[in-house]
């Protein structure tokens, strides 16, 4: 039977979601104050202020879920090697995807309480 080898996690595997959510965050704010500073014609009304960071959402939802992935596969290896390096940093991206998803769309979710910059 050939298998393939497991590829082993590294710490820099956390930083990926920790980043995305990050640029998510600047993304969006940035999109919504020049919406609000400077009407520009790709921003002409708020609807498109909220493409723009639905777009933006789900580019950082994609890799946030991709980095999920890489943690579970570590993750399920716990069965095979209980006390390894791989199970534990598994576990631990995907509590950091958990929490950087929560994080990214608690900020797309400001754009459906506020419905212009004047509120």
């Amino acid at each position: 039977m050939n298998r393939r080898p497991h590829k082993s996690l590294s710490l820099w595997l956390l930083c990926i979601p920790i980043a995305a959510w990050m640029l998510h965050f600047l993304a969006a704010y940035a999109v919504a104050a020049l919406h609000c500073a400077a009407r520009t014609e790709l921003l002409d009304s708020f609807a498109a202020v909220r493409w723009w960071i639905l777009a933006i959402t789900a580019a950082a939802l994609l890799f946030i879920v991709a980095s999920a992935q890489r943690g579970f596969a570590g993750y399920r290896r716990r069965f095979e090697q209980p006390c390894s390096e791989n199970t534990f940093l598994g576990s631990l991206l995907l509590m950091i995807c958990a929490l950087s998803a929560l994080g990214t769309l608690a900020v797309a979710a400001v754009t459906l309480v506020f419905g212009d910059c004047r509120q």
